[in-house]
């Protein structure tokens, strides 16, 4: 299990700080807002631009952790697209299973960091994406967020590991996925080994809203299309994993929060990089938790990824910080 191939697509990241004097914020039950003077000029404090998406997030977290990870997304064939491969290679990241579409721009986001949290205006070109070939030499695939046209593909996935049930799925849904027909990404889960998906989404999906207190619930649901992990993060609440017939809740690794971008990313790579070495599940938790503190401690999504090195001094700390109760379902 130590080869993984991570399919999604890559993107060129601007960061903007907003200066708090020229920002109004609303944060109530329900509603949460951040507006701004409609035709003004707003004055920005800070700029910062980093290459990201969530499958390079995650490649490259895995990859620092000493995973051997292809990567297959499909390019634009401008320079920010140019760039983004020449960072991928700075990060020794295989993406010989890529392709780029022609005259076609990179994916972008402007993501506006305010008050510790961040608000994302993404673009995903709508690609013409192709299933790549030979990838039956990966025992763990990571499907994650694709863009529009991303729907023949989805479907090819599934039968790929219909085909090949050794294969081990792990799903992580994007924003596109969750405006297409649910029926779509039910087939996926019916493959999936591992769900990556935060609590917004699980009630999305599940149709449970208000969740707080009904993870059983949202656990089931997804048992019921035979996923075998279900590993649902909850910002500040930590986060519930799912497991050979347990509930676990975990808290947060306690943290100074200086942007969130990538969390969910980092706590994915750092899960999965942890049940391919072979630890327990506790501590892929453990590993999980701190890969996600780390990277929200500063702006972008791959700043702050943990390699190898860290693992331990890491794991000793969360063991101390991060507690996991679990309950048997």
């Amino acid at each position: 299990m130590s080869k993984i191939l991570v399919i999604g697509d890559v993107s060129f990241d601007v960061f903007i700080t907003p200066r708090l004097s020229e920002t109004l914020c609303r944060k109530e039950e329900g509603e949460q807002y951040i507006c701004f003077s409609y035709g003004d000029k707003i004055p920005v404090d800070t700029v910062a631009y980093y290459p990201g998406g969530c499958a390079a997030n995650v490649a490259i977290g895995l990859k620092r952790l000493e995973i051997e990870v292809s990567l297959c997304t499909t390019f634009g064939d401008d320079s920010l697209s140019q760039l983004l491969q020449k960072h991928l290679r700075e990060e020794s990241i295989d993406f010989s299973l890529s392709i780029i579409d022609a005259h076609s721009p990179c994916n972008y986001s402007t993501i506006i960091s305010y008050n510790q949290e961040r608000t994302i205006f993404a673009y995903h070109k709508p690609r013409s994406y192709m299933f790549p070939q030979s990838i039956d030499q990966f025992p763990i695939v990571y499907l994650t967020s694709m863009g529009e046209g991303f729907e023949t593909f989805y479907e090819s996935t599934v039968q790929f590991v219909k085909k090949n049930p050794s294969v081990k799925l792990c799903f992580n849904p994007g924003s596109v996925q969750l405006h297409c027909d649910k029926k779509i990404i039910q087939n996926i889960f019916s493959v999936t080994s591992y769900v990556f998906i935060n609590r917004k989404e699980a009630e999305y999906f599940t149709g449970i809203i208000n969740s707080q207190g009904k993870e059983q619930d949202l656990m089931n649901w997804f048992r019921s299309l035979g996923v075998k992990t279900i590993i649902i993060t909850d910002g500040n609440n930590g986060s519930y994993i799912y497991n050979d017939s347990t509930l676990y809740k975990a808290s947060c690794f306690p943290t100074t929060v200086v942007e969130k971008t990538g969390a969910g990313d980092a706590y994915n790579a750092g899960f999965l990089a942890a049940i391919i070495k072979g630890f327990s599940i506790k501590d892929a938790i453990l590993l999980a938790a701190s890969n996600s503190a780390s990277v929200i401690q500063s702006v972008g999504a791959q700043q702050n990824l943990l390699y190898e090195k860290d693992i331990t001094s890491f794991l000793e700390k969360a063991k101390k910080l991060v507690t996991i109760e679990h309950i048997r379902l």
